[in-house]
């Protein structure tokens, strides 16, 4: 079940200042990643949405493939893999 809690709107000095939602999923599996699909009803709840990939085949999946808006990466531990250029590319924009 999930449970999304509607902030209101706060006034700021010149407009008003909306609090987002954000999602993180952890994926550690490909079937996790068809319910990242933008479709979906529970992602939709969303305004932002963050995966963390486990391993090498999912990160690329994630830079590739995935409509997400952030991809988290664990910089305090060791990574199972080494980042690669052409997924990375795909994934930064200025």
């Amino acid at each position: 079940m999930i449970y999304l809690i509607h902030f209101p709107l706060f006034r700021g000095k010149s407009k008003p200042i909306r609090v987002l939602n954000r999602l993180t999923v952890v994926v550690s599996d490909a079937v996790q990643c068809i319910e990242l699909r933008a479709t979906s009803p529970h992602i939709r709840l969303y305004d932002i949405v963050a995966v963390l990939p486990k391993t090498e085949k999912l990160f690329h999946t994630a830079c590739m493939t995935l409509d997400v808006d952030i991809i988290c990466i664990t910089v305090t531990e060791k990574q199972p893999f080494h980042f690669r250029r052409p997924p990375v590319s795909g994934v930064v924009h200025f």
